[in-house]
């Protein structure tokens, strides 16, 4: 491992256990740090664990941040917070935003050629809304 790599690992993640695999040489360049056998998992954090955390320090980044967009989506997520935290708790499921996405991707999809949004919302509206359209016969 590159003295630089090595570095890199220890200062981006410090608690981090580096391991060598022990397949490649020493003088490999394909070196690189493996998860050990030897770390109990207990003592490992799971990623939904750390998630928290990294959200507020990426909230308080965009929150200093000079980019509008930035600060606003961080004002939306932190007024928002509770209530989504809340739901992903509660094992709700996902099948039904998912159901919609499959009918939104095709309509999207044949949208491409309009000038506007409000073409694409309308289109979605007759499509998905429950308005039946009988056209009037000749």
């Amino acid at each position: 491992m590159s003295g630089g790599y090595a570095k890199a690992v220890r200062e981006g993640l410090p608690d981090a256990e580096v391991c060598i695999d022990p397949s490649t040489s020493a003088s490999s360049q394909a070196a690189r740090p493996t998860t050990c056998a030897a770390t109990p998992a207990a003592s490992r954090r799971p990623r939904a664990a750390l998630a928290p955390d990294h959200l507020a320090a990426w909230l308080g980044w965009a929150s200093r941040s000079k980019l509008k967009p930035f600060v606003k989506l961080a004002r939306t997520i932190r007024r928002h917070r509770e209530a989504s935290s809340q739901r992903s708790g509660s094992g709700s499921r996902t099948g039904g935003s998912r159901g919609l996405n499959s009918k939104l991707r095709p309509i999207s999809h044949r949208s491409f050629g309009f000038h506007s949004a409000a073409p694409l919302v309308a289109l979605v509206y007759l499509c998905c809304g429950g308005l039946v359209v009988t056209p009037p016969l000749r």
